[in-house]
């Protein structure tokens, strides 16, 4: 009654030759109808995302890769419980009440314990990566549907990182983020000492489980020169980028005096300053402030924040396509990033999913995007 001129009929069962041959009989039949249409039912909800989350007005980070609003990604997946991300750091906070554990972690000093924090940084890069999304509170995660891993280091060695990565394999872990790294002992520059061959295997073993390993550059401002594990061929190393979409450096408008490493293996870069996430609670924390404003700070930086961003995103894509490979995820990242930043991209042997710079890899990480194209992948593959 209420689309006059029209009737509106629900068909309950199929009809020979499909909706379209039924309106064709319709049109042609005796019964004096004039037209005949069909009712759009869309993929995704004509909607914009906005979470409620208290602080998500300074997260200028999470529109810049386009999370929400203009682009919004977060209409298409804001992730899944059951695709953990492992944050190979510091530990969490495990009381934190922004942030969801998919399982009782470890401390990889003495291989016992539960994964609580032996120091702020990994409370802080879990939050970029996975604060719940929408809960009214604090902050939003790039994929704050999932749940996290968390693994602490107690002496930061080789063996620890080793052992935190077939821990994630272990216990079945998507993705790995990992906001540290070495240099080689020939590099000329520390901090350096690891044994890369001890943890290259384990590197090997999560790839070819199709984990998606996710690693900084470094903030050091060199060129030509990335921290290890990022330098790893398996590894998705991840740069930083400033407030106007340039390679994050000490000339930056920020006026932090740091810059964020590059050249040949860099892959993506992310947001690296000026990041609101969640912190460890009480004074072990970034923010040494009282009651729950103390829970969160406005100021993570460096490739630390940056890399979490990505690791995010590797969740997002497999949310949609649980089915990805690391390889395939990767590709994915790199061939929607968004090509910002004033140095001119062009084509490089080698690199098969776009256009390049030195400083900034494919680009800088455009999450809707990417959802789009895993998205369609799955509605594709739905027939």
């Amino acid at each position: 009654m209420y689309l006059s001129p029209f009737d509106y009929f629900v068909i309950a069962d199929s009809v020979p030759g499909g909706s379209h041959k039924l309106r064709e009989r319709l049109l042609t039949s005796k019964l004096g109808i004039d037209d005949v249409r069909f009712e759009t039912m869309p993929f995704l909800k004509p909607t914009t995302f906005v979470p409620n989350d208290t602080l998500f007005a300074t997260q200028w980070n999470m529109s810049r890769i386009g999370a929400t609003k203009p682009h919004a990604a977060w209409e298409l997946s804001r992730g899944r419980s059951d695709v953990v991300v492992c944050i190979l750091d510091e530990g969490c906070d495990l009381a934190h009440p922004d942030l969801r554990f998919a399982s009782l972690g470890i401390n990889l000093g003495s291989m016992t314990g539960d994964g609580r924090p032996t120091g702020p940084h990994g409370t802080a890069c879990a939050g970029v990566a996975a604060a719940i999304v929408d809960n009214a509170l604090g902050v939003a995660g790039v994929a704050g549907d999932c749940s996290i891993l968390p693994a602490a280091f107690q002496n930061w060695t080789d063996v620890e990182v080793a052992t935190g990565i077939d821990f994630a394999i272990a216990h079945g872990a998507r993705v790995i983020s990992m906001s540290f790294g070495q240099y080689g002992s020939g590099d000329g520059i520390g901090p350096s000492g690891w044994d890369f061959a001890l943890i290259a295997p384990a590197i090997e073993r999560a790839f070819r489980q199709g984990i998606v390993l996710v690693a900084a550059t470094g903030n050091e401002n060199l060129g030509g020169l990335i921290r290890f594990p990022a330098r790893h061929a398996r590894v998705i190393a991840v740069g930083a980028s400033d407030q106007i979409d340039n390679r994050k450096s000490p000339a930056s408008p920020d006026g932090e005096g740091w810059g964020a490493n590059f050249g040949a293996e860099i892959s993506v870069v992310a947001p690296g300053v000026r990041i609101e996430t969640t912190d460890r609670r009480g004074s072990a924390g970034y923010n040494t402030s009282g009651g729950s404003p103390g829970d969160f700070t406005p100021g993570f930086n460096g490739t630390s924040s940056a890399t979490p961003h990505v690791a995010g995103l590797a969740a997002l894509v497999l949310t949609l396509c649980p089915t990805h490979s690391a390889g395939d995820v990767r590709m994915i990242i790199e061939r929607t990033a968004a090509k910002v930043g004033a140095l001119v991209y062009g084509p490089r042997a080698g690199f098969d999913n776009g256009t390049r710079n030195q400083e900034m890899g494919y680009g800088r990480i455009d999450v809707a995007q990417a959802a789009r194209e895993a998205f369609l992948y799955t509605v594709a593959c739905l027939g």
